[in-house]
């Protein structure tokens, strides 16, 4: 009888780096491989758990840094808009301010025209009110001229005493003179002129003289001038002491 008994063999050592997982897991018993299998599984579902994780964390850091960038940027527009209304504040406060100036700039170029035109109208003035002084100036030396001519004539005029009465045509009986108004003066033209004469002197000539109406004398009492006058027309008063006048009347 021949000895079938097989051979036998001897286990083989187990080496990770070459064995598969299959066939590890092949050479464990059913138990060994349902704990293993659960092991594996936890792992890789760990590792897959981890991955999410990370990407979870990643997608979560973006949001975060995109969040923290749109409040920079909310920030940052509203320093804008702050920036931009202090701005346009400012503009239109400058707007109006301008247009004060401009306001006042016209009123004062306003006055300056008015006052430029008030100066060439002053200055039109003088020159008419300088152009009449110069006449009044000229006709004023014309006058001084005529009185200076005047004067001469009567200084160089022949002088009647004053004892020499009227020597014309006389009628003194029936008229006398009037009393004698001080300050008065008959402004008629002169019938005759005695210089120098005194008043008595004047007063009868006057009496005796046919053509004399009345008589004004100036000067005083003893040392004067003489007016005979042909007609009563013209009277004025308020003249001084050494003027005296007396109209001719009728004796009662």
């Amino acid at each position: 009888m021949s000895n079938n008994r097989p051979e036998s063999v001897e286990p083989k050592a187990f080496d990770p780096d070459k064995v598969g997982i299959f066939q590890l897991m092949g050479s464990l018993r059913i138990p060994d491989v349902i704990a293993t299998v659960t092991v594996l599984a936890s792992v890789v579902g760990g590792a897959y758990q981890l991955g999410v994780t990370k990407e979870e964390s990643d997608n979560k850091l973006e949001i975060y840094e995109k969040d923290s960038e749109i409040n920079d940027l909310r920030k940052k527009l509203t320093e804008v808009q702050e920036e931009a209304q202090d701005s346009a504040s400012k503009t239109v406060r400058y707007k109006y301010q301008m247009d004060e100036k401009d306001t006042e700039i016209s009123d004062l170029r306003k006055r300056i025209a008015e006052a430029q035109r008030e100066i060439e109208s002053t200055a039109s003035r003088s020159l008419n009110y300088k152009y009449q002084v110069d006449q009044r100036d000229s006709e004023i030396t014309t006058l001084s001229s005529k009185i200076t001519d005047l004067e001469n004539a009567l200084a160089q005029k022949p002088k009647d005493t004053n004892t020499q009465l009227f020597t014309g045509p006389t009628k003194p009986d029936g008229y006398v003179m009037n009393a004698d108004e001080i300050g008065v003066n008959y402004w008629e033209y002169n019938h005759r002129v005695f210089y120098p004469s005194t008043l008595t002197v004047c007063r009868e000539s006057c009496r005796i003289d046919t053509q004399c109406l009345a008589f004004t004398f100036t000067g005083t009492e003893n040392d004067g001038t003489c007016y005979l006058k042909p007609a009563i027309t013209g009277r004025t008063t308020g003249g001084p002491n050494t003027l005296v006048s007396a109209t001719k009347g009728r004796s009662r």
